[in-house]
């Protein structure tokens, strides 16, 4: 029955018990914060093909009467 509270008092290892559900939280926080980067690059870059793609279609028109308001 001593050893039994002898073992009970050791905190051994109990620090490594704490540490998962931490690290668990911080990648997921890291994978969230990567994946909202990678949503506004997407914005970012189909509004810059966008951009580039209309002024390709009006610089290779022959009339541009047709965009005059």
């Amino acid at each position: 029955m001593l050893t039994q509270v002898k073992h009970l008092r050791k905190n051994d290892g109990m620090a490594v018990i704490e540490m998962i559900p931490i690290v668990l939280v911080i990648v997921l926080l890291i994978n969230f914060s990567i994946g909202f980067f990678g949503i506004v690059h997407t914005a970012n870059m189909n509004g810059i093909s966008a951009r580039n793609y209309m002024f390709e279609t009006i610089r290779h028109r022959s009339n541009l009467d047709y965009h005059r308001a």
